[in-house]
């Protein structure tokens, strides 16, 4: 083997950093500006720590990244000539995108739409199957299948997620819709949070989305059999059938499971705002049932 660098003690080679090609095949498109700034000021600071995986060298000195873009980007900013690397004995692109893929995988600053593309690139232009990439991932066929979603998504949402300017739960819940309306129901959230003056959480964002999506007249791509997109209507009143049973549950672990000595613990105070804020409910549910036989 060649070297323009030297061996290290940790069975590792030093290498000139210009020798080093990055991966055209790279998984991971989106670098955080922040992250990477944290990532240099580190390598400044204590060198880099961890070897990058790079193809054996050809009749230039030239290898390939297989793992490390982000350190190799780094060690660039603060002018380092030599880097610690591991060789790999493979030249095949599609092995060395799959090594690529599995070693960011063990990470989590991959963004979900970078993971999405990834998993497309092993099934559909690898021929992987399904089973197979899960496999080699260690997650489950599922979750695979749930990151292929993120692929239906319209340009400008790739782009909110893609910078962690939207939450994975929200584009996800977008991915159901035709990519042509996204950006209208996206608008709509947006307006909605500058009102309410916070984000939503992921709950309430899933639950948003069908709500503006309605609003908008827009309904989801058609399921497969058997899966039939729920309403807002239908959602929320099962979200409160649901936090209807929990409160229901809970007083009945209360009276059996508490003793008298625990309930006095309680305090007469704290029950009677228990007791107010069920009280509360009754006139609420009324108007809705009032609403509801009209309609009828």
């Amino acid at each position: 083997m060649q070297s323009s660098g030297g061996r290290a003690k940790n069975n590792y080679y030093t290498w000139p950093i210009e020798k080093i090609i990055p991966n055209p095949g790279q998984p991971r498109h989106y670098f955080d500006d922040i992250d990477m700034a944290g990532l240099a000021a580190s390598i400044k600071e204590e060198g880099v720590l961890e070897p990058l995986k790079v193809t054996a060298p050809n009749e230039k000195n030239e290898v390939m990244l297989i793992d490390g873009e982000r350190r190799l980007r780094a060690a660039q900013k603060n002018n380092i000539k030599f880097l610690p690397v591991i060789f790999k004995d493979v030249s095949d692109p599609k092995i060395i995108f799959r090594i690529s893929v599995v070693s960011n995988f063990c990470r989590t600053d991959m963004t979900e739409i970078e993971i999405a593309y990834a998993l497309y690139e092993l099934i559909s232009k690898q021929g992987y199957s399904r089973k197979q990439v899960a496999d080699m991932t260690g997650k489950s066929e599922g979750w695979v299948a749930q990151k292929l979603k993120y692929l239906k998504l319209d340009d400008s949402i790739v782009e909110l997620l893609a910078t962690r300017r939207i939450a994975p739960a929200v584009a996800l819940s977008l991915a159901s819709y035709p990519k042509e309306s996204q950006a209208q129901i996206m608008r709509q959230m947006i307006d909605a949070i500058k009102e309410k003056g916070r984000p939503f959480t992921p709950q309430e964002a899933s639950l948003a989305v069908v709500r503006f999506s309605e609003k908008l007249n827009v309904r989801p791509v058609k399921p497969k059999k058997g899966r039939e997109q729920l309403s807002f209507t239908t959602r929320l009143a099962l979200k409160i059938s649901k936090a209807s049973e929990r409160v229901s549950k809970d007083i009945d672990d209360l009276m059996k499971n508490v003793s008298d000595t625990q309930l006095a613990e309680i305090g007469g105070a704290n029950l009677s705002l228990l007791e107010e804020s069920l009280k509360k409910l009754g006139p609420k549910i009324k108007i809705v049932r009032d609403r509801l036989q009209k309609v009828d």
